[in-house]
């Protein structure tokens, strides 16, 4: 079998069709789908529903669609404008039937795999905690990019030597079944196999964060009773996607995030997790450090963002 795996595709459907498109090229029998499908682009129900129609395919659960099961719970009145109002949005656009279906997810899956059974999470810390598996996040790959010289090549170069010699990793990787773990979250793309047990990051098809632009996914086959890994990047009309996101329903109602997700939809680069950390800088420094944070907080946050955020992420990746 040759599977599509797909992870963190946040709403961008052009993206997701142009990896579908590609997938379909590629001639994949089937889909594997490692969460957060909707926030952050304006097309949550169209992600789900073409989700829904794809053959052969396993889904699982990611944080995002567990913000929807929580936020139903609670009174999110009052979440308009300020740092919830991406979600307040998406929630409310998502249909019944495509919330039902969300809440329905299982968190895990084993994919019965004729000839190598492939074990699915979201989360890398589900098979790899207290591993340097979960030191790969996007802020690893910013601080090097912005201290030298940073490429893909020299990513996985980085991954291979840092889990090649990871003890606690190959004391966990001894107690795991062989086969493959794949899992999504961080937005970065890439693989390590130690033997018989193959691990997977497919990176994100909606918002990729390791300064490549471009729709990322990892097609895996399992054919010939090995692995064989397909990492694929499918470039799409960015610029397009930007300019529908900036006129939407969804920007109206969260111009903040939106702005952010639109210049790393540009970019490539982790923006937004060093913007929480303004922010919450900015909340100790105004004596208003309550959470969620108020909208004045959040808004005047950013207002200083734009003219700051420069300085501010190389003195913290410095």
């Amino acid at each position: 079998m040759r599977y599509a795996i797909i992870a963190d595709i946040h709403g961008n459907m052009p993206a997701f069709k142009a990896v579908l498109e590609d997938a379909k090229q590629m001639k994949v029998d089937g889909f594997i789908f490692l969460g957060d499908y909707c926030l952050f682009s304006p097309f949550p129900n169209e992600v789900i529903d073409t989700i829904k129609t794809l053959p052969n395919s396993y889904v699982i659960r990611g944080n995002h669609e567990d913000y929807f099961n929580n936020i139903s719970t609670e009174d999110n009145t009052d979440w308009i404008n300020g740092q919830f109002a991406t979600l307040h949005w998406t929630y409310n656009e998502l249909t019944e039937e495509n919330l039902d279906y969300i809440y329905s997810l299982p968190s895990e899956l084993t994919v019965d795999d004729s000839n190598i059974p492939i074990r699915i999470s979201h989360y890398p810390q589900t098979y790899f905690n207290n591993t340097k598996v979960i030191h790969f996040k996007n802020s690893t790959y910013s601080k090097n990019y912005i201290k030298k010289p940073f490429s893909k090549n020299d990513f996985s170069t980085l991954v291979n030597n840092t889990l090649s010699n990871d003890s606690d990793l190959k004391e966990v990787l001894s107690k795991l079944p062989n086969g493959i773990y794949a899992f999504g979250h961080t937005h970065l793309q890439w693989h390590f196999q130690l033997d018989d047990k193959l691990l997977i990051n497919p990176g994100s098809c909606g918002i990729p964060l390791d300064c490549l632009t471009g729709a990322s996914y990892t097609i895996i086959d399992t054919s010939k009773n090995k692995f064989e890994v397909i990492e694929r990047r499918v470039q799409y009309n960015i610029e397009k996607t930007i300019d529908t996101l900036l006129e939407s329903d969804l920007f109206k109602k969260s111009n903040v995030l939106s702005s952010i997700v639109a210049t790393e939809l540009s970019t490539a680069f982790g923006e937004l997790h060093a913007f929480f950390d303004f922010v919450h800088d900015y909340s100790v420094k105004v004596q208003d450090d309550s959470y969620p944070y108020s909208k004045e907080v959040w808004n005047n946050a950013y207002e200083l963002w734009e003219s700051q955020k420069h300085d501010y992420i190389l003195n913290k990746y410095k």
